[in-house]
């Protein structure tokens, strides 16, 4: 058996391909931001007071509070926590994801004084790594608990 090695057009047409698969489904420009450092920390999150920017966040998933037809998780990284709210089933404890999210305030009232608490609605999951699959050893069949 004889292999051919692929010539130059054809080993610079893949990329071109794919660049175009990419933006026929939309996925590019979020995956394009992500390229670009665009992901920020949470405790970046913080200095960003501007109600409904558009911001992009990755971390771990910690507590979580379903809601009716809704939820919310706690995102944290290694400088803070964040409440995201979303629409779309929530992820697991413990998952690592990250998200297109855009700032919301909330005012507080405690006693006489008013603080402005801030929250994250999530537009978009991009990218989501379950933690329960990635600690299963290697050949072990998935567990049937329920």
């Amino acid at each position: 058996m004889v292999s051919q090695k692929p010539s130059r057009w054809q080993g610079s047409f893949l990329p071109l391909l794919v660049g175009v698969g990419l933006i026929s489904c939309g996925c590019a420009g979020d995956l394009i931001a992500l390229s670009n450092s665009s992901v920020i920390s949470i405790s970046e999150l913080q200095q960003h007071q501007k109600e409904s920017e558009v911001v992009y966040l990755k971390g771990i998933v910690g507590d979580r509070v379903p809601f009716l037809g809704s939820g919310a998780y706690q995102l944290q990284d290694r400088t803070g926590a964040v409440w995201v709210m979303t629409q779309k089933e929530l992820p697991s404890q413990g998952d690592e994801i990250a998200i297109k999210g855009q700032i919301k305030h909330e005012p507080i009232a405690i006693g006489e004084q008013e603080s402005q608490q801030m929250y994250v609605v999530e537009l978009e999951q991009l990218e989501r790594r379950s933690q329960s699959r990635s600690q299963q050893p290697a050949g072990t069949p998935p567990s049937t608990e329920k």
